[in-house]
This record gives C-alpha cells, sequence and structure tokens, in this order.
C-alpha cells in the first residue's frame, strides 16, 4: 500500500527550474510573501505566477525558498506547511490536488488552480503506443517506487512494473532506451525536455484514477486577504491536460487512429511525435501561437490538399479528419462526443493554439 505521506512527497514537492532570490520589499509598499520549494521543477513558473500576482496588486514580492527534496522519507507535513505559513509567508506556492478527490492538509486552504499537471505515460522514440492497454503483453514500464502509477498494474495485465527509487532514475531509464515505456510525474518529463540533447520521446496524458491534478498555492485563513488577490490575478492555466472552455472538435476514437495515419503518412516529414523534421513541427507554441493566427480551417485545408507529399490529396476524407483529430488532441483540444467532418474542418474558425505543457 502507498504511504499516504510519502505520495504527498513525491506529488507536492516533485513540482521547475532555477528559483530567483527573494526580494526585499520596501518599506513603504505592502508585501506579498511566498513559499516556493526550490528543488521543484515547476520553481520558476510557481515563480512568474507569484511575480505576476504582486504586481497586478501593487504588492512587492517575497520569496522564501524551501527545499521540499530534503529531509525523512516522508516530504513535507501537514504540521511544517502551517509552520511555515505561520512564520514565513502567506502562501505555499505548488501544491498539486488530486481532480478525482481534492484533499488539502488539515487547516489549510487553498487558492483557485493556476496549473495543470499529473501523470504521464512517456514513450521510446518510435513507439505507436499511446496508452497502457496500446502495450503488448509483458512490456516492461520504468516507474518510481511508491507513486500513483504503480497502482495502475493491476488494471492492466498486459504490463510489468521496472521500479525505481527516485522520479531521475526512471527519466534515464527510458531515455537511455532501456525500456520501452515509462510513467512520470509531468513536470520530470518536462524538466528533461528542456536539456539540450533530449531525446524526443512520445508523452500521452494517462486516463487513470488519481493521474490529474491541479496546482494551487496553499494558505492559512488569515491570510484570506492575500488569497484574494491571487484569485483576482488573471493567470492562464497551463496544463497537460486540456484547458477547460475549449471546443469539442473531435472523438477520442478519431484521434487514436489519426496518430496511427500520422505514422504512415506524415512522420517521415514530421516527426515521429511532430518535432518536425524536414518539414515543420506540428505541435507546439512555437508552431500554433497567436502571431500565426491560424485557424483550423486554414490547417485543416493544407493537409487536406497539400499532404502527404508523395501524394498530395490522396488520401481518403476520413483519413485526413482523423489525422486532424491527432493534430489536435496533440495541441491541447479535448475529445468530445461528435466526430470531426471534413466539410466541418474545412470552414472551421476556431484558432489553432496551442494549449498544452
Amino acid at each position: 500500500m502507498i504511504k499516504a505521506a510519502k505520495f504527498l512527497s513525491v506529488q507536492a514537492l516533485c513540482i521547475a527550474g532555477s528559483l530567483l532570490p527573494a526580494t526585499h520589499a520596501a518599506r513603504a509598499q505592502p508585501v506579498l510573501r511566498v513559499c516556493i520549494d526550490s528543488s521543484s521543477p515547476t520553481a520558476a513558473r510557481d515563480q512568474a505566477v507569484a511575480d505576476r500576482v504582486a504586481r497586478q496588486a501593487g504588492l512587492t514580492l517575497a520569496v522564501t525558498p524551501f527545499n521540499g527534496g530534503s529531509g525523512d522519507d516522508d516530504g513535507v507535513s501537514a504540521k511544517e506547511f502551517r509552520a511555515m505559513l505561520t512564520s514565513a509567508c502567506e502562501l505555499v506556492m505548488g501544491y498539486p490536488v488530486d481532480t478525482a478527490g481534492p484533499a488539502l492538509p488539515p487547516g489549510l486552504l487553498a487558492t483557485k488552480p493556476y496549473a495543470q499537471t499529473g501523470f504521464v505515460l512517456v514513450t521510446a522514440p518510435g513507439e505507436t503506443a499511446r496508452s497502457l492497454s496500446d502495450l503488448p503483453n509483458g512490456t516492461e514500464i520504468a516507474v518510481t517506487y511508491e507513486t500513483a502509477p504503480n497502482l495502475y498494474f493491476a488494471r492492466h495485465g498486459n504490463v510489468l512494473a521496472d521500479v525505481h527509487m527516485s522520479d531521475a532514475e526512471t527519466m534515464q531509464t527510458i531515455a537511455s532506451g532501456k525500456v520501452k515505456a515509462a510513467m512520470l510525474w509531468r513536470p520530470t518529463v518536462d524538466e528533461y525536455e528542456a536539456h539540450p540533447g533530449a531525446v524526443n520521446l512520445g508523452v500521452f496524458p494517462l486516463d487513470e484514477p488519481h493521474a490529474r491534478y491541479d496546482v494551487v498555492a496553499l494558505y492559512l485563513p488569515r491570510s484570506a486577504r492575500q488569497a484574494e488577490s491571487f484569485n483576482a490575478t488573471k493567470i492562464s492555466v497551463d496544463a497537460s491536460a486540456p484547458a477547460a472552455g475549449l471546443p469539442a472538435l473531435f472523438t477520442d476514437t478519431q484521434a487514436k487512429a489519426g496518430y496511427a495515419k500520422f505514422l504512415g503518412n506524415c512522420a517521415q516529414c514530421h516527426g515521429t511525435h511532430l518535432e518536425g523534421r524536414s518539414g515543420p513541427a506540428l505541435k507546439g507554441p512555437n508552431w500554433a501561437n497567436a502571431k500565426a493566427d491560424y485557424t483550423v480551417g486554414e490547417v485543416f485545408t493544407v493537409v487536406s490538399q497539400q499532404m502527404p507529399a508523395t501524394g498530395p490529396g490522396s488520401l481518403e476524407h476520413a483519413d485526413y479528419e482523423q489525422i486532424m483529430a491527432y493534430l489536435l488532441q496533440q495541441n491541447g483540444y479535448p475529445a468530445g462526443d461528435k466526430p470531426l467532418q471534413f466539410d466541418q474542418a474545412t470552414m472551421s474558425k476556431v484558432k489553432l493554439l496551442y494549449h498544452g505543457s
């Protein structure tokens, strides 16, 4: 059985990057004090969010770093969170809350979510699997000891656990090609992908219990005013799960079929994971952004009339629909109940913007 405290340590404190030094507030200006886990892969993101809140509220930001990755096996306890919030800060950034059953440390409250994260399936280059059920019988999957994905093996008899003691070890195992797949905390993967020379790996959300999380800031009731300032700040939620409010233009079945069609007709030029080769990347903020100003209809017209390069427009309408569904899914759009139709896709004025992580 997974120990709750250990589970908290892995999730709450495995959340990227460098931490800026604490800012000393001018005496005349009110101060917003936040605590940020300096060992977390998302420390830079947490810092940026806190900066934005302070700026919009007209406050000076003071950051107190703590190392959530050190200490005993139980990680940071509720008592330690309360101690930080009593003496060092009004908000503790970067706390993940399970979307399936939100639970907070006793006596603490949470701001609205400012990001989304979770556990993901990571696959080696050339692998076509996008879910646990897609993997062949007997496939070994790297996983970190006492994290939620250990529970998934009981639900999927086709896969076997290759257990490692840290996320770093699990990440290295899949990156070095020792296994075909791994299940990891998404910020760990993001941190790896930011390094030069990182292997192009497939990364897919896990449709499993306790795999998706909202990221919030914790606070005590006495800091309600600072929490109100936080909640009043407009913050875009970056997500490994689809962003809320986006149109559902395709079905999950279409997207799954589209992945296979993409591999067979598009990957040679655009990369197995849409990262780009002789053709451009088809995923991410450098491609689908506000400056590019693409619509779904414009992209689909190019795809259906000019692709594949070896036979422009030669595929069936259903093939193009499925490929477009896959492109939308990989750029963060949610699946729905109604399939994408060829004419609908051609006429669509929906902006194609990257909503992933």
